[in-house]
């Protein structure tokens, strides 16, 4: 599990449950508030997980084993974006307004943040 904690959050933690589908998220800010909701699309196949946060603290980022990026609200755990990649995704930095992915086949994404549309490849 990769995290990177900027601004208000202060830590992200993923705990799987190998014998559902519900796994517990749970969102520790810098302030002393704590989050902990479910989440249904990581299982406990997952090889490799990589979480980012928006500077804001109001987005958590994640991209999954099956080339998948998220984009959850960091409270309620919604799922806000999905979009899918044809190529892996190997790393993920969030500026203020854009995502950017690095794909397995060293190619780089820039993606919006509010919407995941992809802007250039």
């Amino acid at each position: 599990l990769y995290h990177y904690s900027h601004g208000s959050i202060e830590s992200v933690q993923m705990i799987l449950n190998n014998k559902s589908s519900d796994n517990a998220i749970i969102v520790k800010y810098r302030s002393g508030d704590t989050y902990t909701w479910n989440c249904k699309f990581f299982d406990s196949y997952i090889d490799q997980f990589g979480i980012a946060v928006s500077f804001d603290g109001t987005k958590i980022f994640a991209q999954t084993w099956e080339n998948g990026l998220f984009c959850f609200n960091a409270v309620t755990g919604e799922c806000i974006w999905r979009t899918k990649s044809r190529r892996g995704i190997t790393n993920i930095y969030v500026n203020d307004d854009t995502i950017t992915v690095q794909l397995h086949d060293y190619a780089m994404q820039l993606l919006d943040i509010n919407t995941g549309e992809v802007i250039k490849e």
